[in-house]
């Protein structure tokens, strides 16, 4: 009986894995036909790449090791734009012509003749055309190949300047205090060598060349710009000996110079703009009473490459010791490291980085080296730059980098053996299904080991990073020694990964802030900044005093003032407060009081009661409609707002109707898009769904490997109200369905295609048995979930804390249904919109408040707050305009726009009713009556429909 029940066994195991390849292998011939599904218009078409996996510029690194870097220059010959030579030649500045590449000129081919093999950087001069905010991207070919995949594309900064007043530097507002200055884009050409972003390499990137005749191509990504000049070659700078050895007669005497920080020539990052720092007296200049723009950098000056410039204010050529007051208070026990130009040029090997300590406070360091202070030869109206690098940091960002790489492949294997939830009693025998897994960790541990004594070395302490490497080490090594433990103990694992990624953020940001800086010939005496005790407490005496007395409202004191109320961080509050100063009220006089206070039921409270504001910024998409039908919101459409409107998805307007009267303009507008890590589908053979019956097929091969799929149900700051209520509707809509019927008094859910809809939401956790809670940041991060339905506001936390995943993940719009016109991909979205309160109306200030709004939602002022929240927060404050027109102007690439775009005209949003709110709330226990009493979902959806439909009548009632 137990031979019978083997051979039983063992047929049904054969005929499962059979069905299973019948059912896997579609996905598979899928995913190559429609592996460029999102592209937009190839730069691959123009790239011609031949078949092959494109090396990382690690693997050559490694690989040429030994290869000298040729040392010296070398021009390539006449470029020429094949397809299109009438438009191909420009001249930018009238003086030289050069080739453009643009959109409509897609790309350049230049020859270049070596003569002797070796590694060559390459240094291109170019001129920015098309005066947007984002960095210029250009894919490369050298002899119809990509040479590294690091450079498909590489980015091309631009130059930025600050636009000072005419008598004073900044401009001050009503009440004396400095204004922000714009920011535009310098045209002008620029010198770059190409190089890593990363802050692994500090040193350019090195091309392998062979002797003779190579083709090098540039092909257009993103952006508008002309090339005068390449080279190709390498500059070995000479060592500060050397240097100063010809300027032995120019010594001179005299006081110091000291020039202030914030006063720049150029930046090559909008990003990097003057701050107040207002809690230090001796910062120059400072004022107890104003607001004084004195310090530079900070967060906004802390990625590998990041420059400033400035002019050189002095009167005499000469040899100067440059010192610098500075504050590093980010980054405990890390130093920032900075290279030094002097009119674009290193100077000197050793000016390549600069270590400035960890400080809470400020200090005055002269830039020196290990045999004493530096001296640098500088004439009048000189250029020096500091530029961001990680410097003696970089090998340790290179190790924690790829000893992380190594240890989350490591960690996919065994999760694809044991699942990311293992049954802790049982054993897995991964020593045999991964024979090297000892060694492999013992290996990571032995090179992390090293990496950490590194660090102590180049910190002169054993701080917070070195700890973090050590606390891995800890965890890899007990694994090493028993990897029995690893199934009973993966979330060890887990969070070994997770603290190296963090270490990588934290060693790969190098911030620094400003304050002044000093030239001083060899004898002049530099003054430290300090100010003493007594004038400190005096200072803050003051500026205590002081802030009694402040009147925080903007505008020229005109009689016409207006209140508003918004519902955001500090941060961003402070944006939209300089904005108001420096543009609004600036340009209309009109006085704007601007407050953070709730804008949900606060304010709702607030209005009926008579004590609410005059108009109130980021409400709920459910508020605008809940405030009108009680008479306390004014229809917008009175006050000329067609031609604005046309800046809006009718998406973004249709929730804000209320009896053909539209009483909200939007702000903000999200939707889902379909998140996937492209390395792991890579290693799958699989490419992102556009069809619903394809993201099945995709979910069964990352489930028989153990790895999940996320489509949220529930979060721990959203328990009431499903998650998953969006992709309901999104089921519904693409297959004809809609919420209301046509006069928007009942619900249509007891129709077969809300049925159908509802069943597929249910067995998506039911059938496929998708997590309903989980934690998509760290699971995606770690490659357990390679693909997920979120909304697109997880890709700044993805940009922002996952550095270690650039390049390995993509997005693109959610799976559709097809029908006979195409795939429909349709779905709703979240919009926030800005109102007005009757009682603007009332006090008589309402034309003003609708120049106010109409103002805040302009593309010109959505472009510009969605910029400065990025300067301020780094992409974790990407804005997620509603205005298309802005959104063009921020800072997306152009492959990002295109699957955007392509998701956001397939939005639709069910127009807003009375009691609305029961809709969520009784699909939400519908769903969860299926998954967590049994019900059926037909049954489901139609008892809980009777209650949507009971409640609607009830409230429509109340405001007949």
């Amino acid at each position: 009986m137990r031979r019978v029940n083997v051979i039983v066994r063992t047929t049904t195991i054969f005929l499962a894995l059979l069905l299973c390849t019948y059912l896997v292998s579609p996905a598979l011939t899928l995913s190559a036909e429609n592996s460029n599904a999102y592209a937009g218009e190839k730069t691959t078409d123009l790239l011609e790449q031949a078949d092959g996996v494109v090396a990382s510029y690690e693997e050559l690194y490694h690989r040429y090791a030994d290869v000298s870097a040729y040392d010296g220059w070398i021009d390539v010959k006449s470029g020429v734009i094949i397809d299109v030579p009438e438009k191909a030649m420009v001249s930018p500045d009238g003086e030289n012509d050069a080739v453009l590449i643009s959109d409509a000129n897609k790309w350049a081919e230049w020859q270049i003749t070596i003569e002797t093999d070796g590694l060559y950087g390459m240094s291109i001069e170019y001129y920015p055309l098309d005066n947007k905010s984002m960095d210029i991207g250009v894919c490369m070919l050298i002899d119809g190949k990509v040479p590294f995949s690091e450079v498909n594309p590489f980015l091309l900064r631009r130059k930025w300047v600050s636009v000072y007043g005419e008598e004073e530097p900044f401009e001050k507002d009503d009440e004396g205090n400095d204004l922000q200055p714009g920011q535009e884009e310098k045209p002008c050409w620029i010198k770059y060598e190409v190089a890593d972003r990363s802050g692994i390499y500090t040193e350019p990137y090195r091309f392998r060349l062979t002797a003779g005749t190579h083709t090098i191509r540039l092909v257009f990504n993103e952006g508008e710009f002309a090339v005068k000049r390449i080279c190709f070659g390498s500059n070995v700078a000479e060592n500060y000996n050397s240097y100063i050895s010809k300027y032995s007669d120019k010594k001179i005497n005299g006081e110091a110079v000291y020039q202030q920080a914030e006063i720049t020539e150029s930046t090559n990052d909008s990003a990097i703009s003057p701050a107040a720092d207002r809690l230090t007296a001796s910062t120059v200049p400072n004022d107890p009473a104003f607001i004084r723009l004195n310090t530079i950098g900070s967060n906004g000056w802390s990625s590998q490459g990041d420059e400033i410039s400035w002019r050189v204010n002095i009167k005499e050529a000469g040899l100067y010791r440059i010192a610098i007051r500075a504050r590093q208070k980010s980054n405990a026990s890390m130093k920032a490291y900075r290279s030094l130009l002097v009119n674009g040029e290193l100077p000197f090997a050793e000016a390549e980085d600069f270590s400035f300590p960890y400080s809470g406070e400020w200090y005055t360091q002269v830039l020196s080296g290990e045999n004493g202070e530096f001296l640098f030869y500088l004439e009048p109206d000189d250029i020096i730059s500091l530029v961001c690098t990680t410097g003696k940091m970089a090998p340790v960002l290179k190790s924690v980098q790829s000893e992380m790489n190594d240890l989350n492949n490591l960690y996919l294997e065994i999760i694809s053996h044991t699942s990311a939830n293992p049954d802790i009693f049982q054993d897995y025998e991964l020593e045999v299904k991964i024979p090297d897994l000892a060694s492999r960790l013992e290996g990571i541990c032995s090179r992390l080991k090293k990496t950490s004594k590194q660090i102590q070395k180049i910190t002169d302490s054993d701080g917070s990073q070195a700890s973090v490497i050590d606390y891995a080490i800890s965890i890899l090594d007990v694994f090493a020694k028993d990897p029995y433990l690893i199934s009973q103990q993966l979330t060890s694992l887990k969070t070994a990964l997770e603290t190296l990624s963090s270490l990588l953020q934290t060693i790969n940001s190098c911030p620094l802030e400003l304050d002044y800086l000093v030239f001083a010939p060899k004898n002049a005496d530099i003054y430290d900044g300090e100010i003493g005790f007594f004038k400190t407490a005096a200072f803050m005496a003051k500026q205590f005093i002081y802030s009694f007395s402040k009147d925080y409202n903007f505008g020229k004191a005109t009689s016409k003032k207006i209140n508003v109320w918004v519902s955001t961080g500090r941060d961003q509050v402070q944006v939209i407060k300089n904005l108001i100063r420096n543009d609004f009220s600036n340009k209309t006089g009109i006085d704007v009081s601007l407050n953070i206070v709730d804008t949900g039921q606060t304010l709702i409270r607030a209005s009926l009661a008579g004590k609410g504001p005059d108009a109130a910024l980021m409400m709920a998409i459910s508020i605008p409609l809940n405030l009108a039908a009680r008479g306390a919101v004014t229809n917008l459409n009175d006050y000329d707002v067609e031609e604005i409107k046309r800046d809006f998805h009718s998406s973004a307007l249709r929730p804000f109707y209320y009896k053909n009267g539209l009483y909200a303009l939007p702000e903000t507008q999200t939707f889902s898009m379909l998140f996937y890590r492209t390395d792991i589908f890579a290693r799958h053979g699989i490419s992102p769904p556009q069809t619903w019956e394809e993201f099945y097929q995709v979910m069964e091969i990352l489930q028989s490997n153990n790895m999940m799929v996320g489509v949220p149900e529930t979060g721990s700051e959203n328990m009431g109200i499903s998650l998953g209520i969006n992709l309901f509707e999104a089921l519904l809509i693409q297959n004809g369905g809609s919420y209301y019927t046509d006069d928007l008094t009942k619900t249509k859910f007891d129709e077969q295609v809300a049925y159908e809809a509802f069943d597929k939401w249910v067995n998506l956790y039911k059938d496929y048995g998708l997590d309903r809670q989980f934690d998509f940041y760290s699971r995606f991060r770690t490659g357990e979930m390679p693909m997920a339905i979120q909304s697109l506001s997880s890709y700044a936390s993805l940009q922002q804390a996952a550095p270690e995943l650039q390049g390995l993940w993509s997005i693109a719009p959610i799976p559709g249904t097809e029908t006979e016109k195409g795939i429909n991909n349709s779905q709703p979205s979240d919009v926030t919109g800005c109102i007005m309160l009757k009682s603007a109306v009332e006090r008589g200030v309402d034309s003003e408040v609708a120049q106010f709004l109409k103002w805040w939602v302009s593309s010109e002022t959505q472009t510009s707050y969605g910029v400065s929240l990025e300067r301020n927060l780094g992409v974790f404050g990407r804005y997620y305009t509603a205005n298309r027109t802005a959104f063009d102007g921020l800072a997306w690439t152009k492959q990002e726009k295109e699957i955007i775009n392509a998701q956001w005209d397939n939005i639709y949003n069910q127009p807003q009713v009375l009691g609305n709110y029961v809709i969520q709330r009784s699909l939400t226990s519908a769903l969860r009556a299926c998954l967590d009493k049994g019900y059926r979902s037909s049954r489901a959806l139609r008892t809980y429909n009777y209650d949507m439909n009971e409640e609607l009548e009830r409230k429509q009632n109340e405001f007949r």
